[in-house]
């Protein structure tokens, strides 16, 4: 089922959407979201699967239900591994002990997974590249965010178009890939993306990955920047504008510690 980001009141939200033209829409107020419809109970559509095609069923409450991928003819089954638990982020750690692979996200590291890094976007150099089983899932992949840059690469065309992102102006937008982190300090937190042939839309929420964007910055920025705070959780989604708009990025998060 499409995700929809409902109003919240501590809600800081960034948008940047990449290759359209520019626009000044500071004072631009954000659209208010509601359920996408269906008409007819059991009923099917087809959807936007990563680079395939899935299927959507409307529900009894007339509501339609997340994109399941088309299997095709012979197509493996993947296993389903179960997520390494959350370990809590020690900010006391120096970097130069730092140890990758023990599955706690240290200074100086985006992500650690342990073992089983390389099936949630987490290189062996425990920087965060590459598929991960949870960048579909509103929780998101978890990633450590510390004073300095921290840089994000995959791409969308692996993912599923789950949710309705509240400055895309678009309900049929792209596949999404979505992450979740809490600042080790508070600060300014400047994000930057680069998107391949696509038009990209990154947005950041606080509280939950449901909550709406209070703040709509579009047509062309690359790099926007907002105050964050350490010990809270922020959702980052990156996505296309349109449901044709998919393919490889690149999203880097400088933060600056301030008070």
């Amino acid at each position: 089922m499409k995700a929809f980001l409902l109003s919240a009141s501590s809600v800081v939200a960034l948008i940047a959407c990449t290759n359209t033209a520019p626009n000044d829409l500071a004072k631009q107020p954000a659209r208010v979201q509601t359920a996408k419809p269906c008409t007819t109970p059991k009923a099917t559509k087809t959807c936007v699967c990563g680079i395939d095609t899935g299927t959507q069923t409307c529900t009894e409450e007339l509501v339609l239900s997340k994109c399941v991928c088309d299997v095709k003819p012979g197509a493996p089954t993947p296993p389903v591994t179960k997520a390494q638990p959350d370990a809590p982020i020690d900010v006391t750690v120096p970097p130069s002990s730092a140890v990758c692979g023990n599955s706690v996200i240290e200074p100086g590291e985006a992500c650690d997974y342990g073992k089983d890094g390389a099936l949630f976007g987490c290189t062996e150099k425990c920087t965060a590249e590459g598929f991960s089983r949870l960048g579909d899932e509103c929780e998101g992949q978890k990633i450590g965010i510390w004073a300095g840059v921290t840089v994000l690469k995959d791409s969308t065309t692996k993912y599923n178009s789950d949710y309705i992102l509240s400055c895309s102006d678009n309900e049929d937008g792209g596949p999404e890939r979505v992450y979740r982190f809490s600042p080790a300090q508070s600060g300014n937190l400047t994000v930057a993306v680069e998107a391949s042939g696509f038009n990209s839309v990154v947005q950041l929420t606080e509280g939950t990955c449901l909550s709406a964007s209070l703040k709509c910055l579009k047509n062309g920025l690359k790099t926007d920047t907002v105050p964050v705070v350490a010990g809270k959780s922020y959702f980052l989604f990156v996505g296309g504008v349109t449901v044709t708009d998919f393919g490889d990025y690149s999203v880097s998060l400088t933060l600056v510690p301030g008070k």
